[in-house]
């Protein structure tokens, strides 16, 4: 697939559409073919790295229910939604 291939690596393309790709890659070209050429690597290893790291405090607690909390809550108030949540 086309989006594998990352832009900043293409260094050209080109598009046959006529009787030269039927010729080159067979009837499965009859609709077209797009030739990518990709640019050369060098011979010196390059290596780019990027980091991001962020730091974090929590600034507020919501007060929630535990699990037993929960089920006590809807046995008490809602008794006949227990068998919606697999409660009791």
């Amino acid at each position: 697939p086309l989006n594998l291939i990352n832009p900043n690596d293409i260094e050209s393309f080109s598009v046959l559409k006529d009787a030269s790709a039927t010729a080159i890659y067979g009837s499965r070209a009859s609709n077209g073919v797009i030739i990518i050429k990709t640019k050369s690597g060098s011979k010196k290893l390059r290596v780019n790295f990027n980091t991001n790291v962020s730091v974090g405090q929590v600034t507020r607690y919501q007060d929630v229910m535990r699990a037993d909390d929960y089920v006590r809550f809807i046995n008490e108030y809602f008794p006949t939604y227990r068998w919606r949540l697999g409660v009791g």
